[in-house]
């Protein structure tokens, strides 16, 4: 979302695991503020369960923001030309996707897609769920089904994520939530508050 021109409040929810991926203690909510900066984003803590955010959070995103404020004029180009490519994987995505995969009805207002044998897409399967008087899509459920590379980030088969978009007056919220075999992937919620001028 570093690419979207709003500010978001993003509630992320988080569990502290062991090295086996078992859960220690309750479900962290954190309430953060996302600003989109060329080349990425700046994230600011508003609230951890409702009250103060932990000091060490704090000291690490102000670090964060002070070894972005001491990027050279090459680093920040590198910085922002690694967020058009993200940018270009995201849109030729969704752009092969039509050709990439095969669609059938599944249940009301749903259809589900699974990866053509020479599809060269990420190996995800899953449904579309929309509506049907506007024919926008509501909701987007998908399993990776072979280990693969997004970006940079390594998803071992077998992730689950599922994406829910929420109608708040002219906007939506965006609500994600992953699952791998092992251990939670992360559930966070994604609430647009005002368009600023970005890329």
């Amino acid at each position: 979302m570093a690419e979207v021109p709003f500010v978001y409040q993003v509630v992320q929810y988080r569990v502290l695991l062991d090295k086996s991926g078992k859960p220690i203690g309750p479900e962290v909510t954190l309430l953060m503020e996302r600003i989109p900066l060329d080349g990425g984003s700046y994230y600011r803590c508003l609230s951890q369960n409702g009250g103060p955010c932990p000091a060490d959070l704090v000291r690490s995103l102000e670090n964060d923001e002070r070894r972005r404020a001491g990027l050279s004029t090459a680093e920040r180009g590198i910085a922002l030309r690694n967020q058009m490519i993200r940018l270009h994987q995201r849109r030729l995505f969704w752009q092969q996707f039509p050709v990439e995969f095969e669609f059938k009805r599944g249940g009301a207002n749903e259809i589900r897609f699974v990866p053509r044998k020479s599809s060269k897409a990420a190996a995800i399967q899953g449904s579309l769920k929309y509506d049907a008087s506007t024919f926008e899509v509501l909701r987007m459920d998908y399993e990776f089904v072979g280990d693969s590379a997004v970006g940079l980030m390594k998803v071992p088969s077998g992730t689950s994520v599922s994406m829910e978009m929420v109608r708040g007056g002219e906007l939506y919220s965006l609500v994600c939530q992953g699952r791998s075999k092992t251990r939670p992937v992360g559930r966070r919620e994604s609430r647009p508050v005002h368009r600023v001028d970005g890329p």
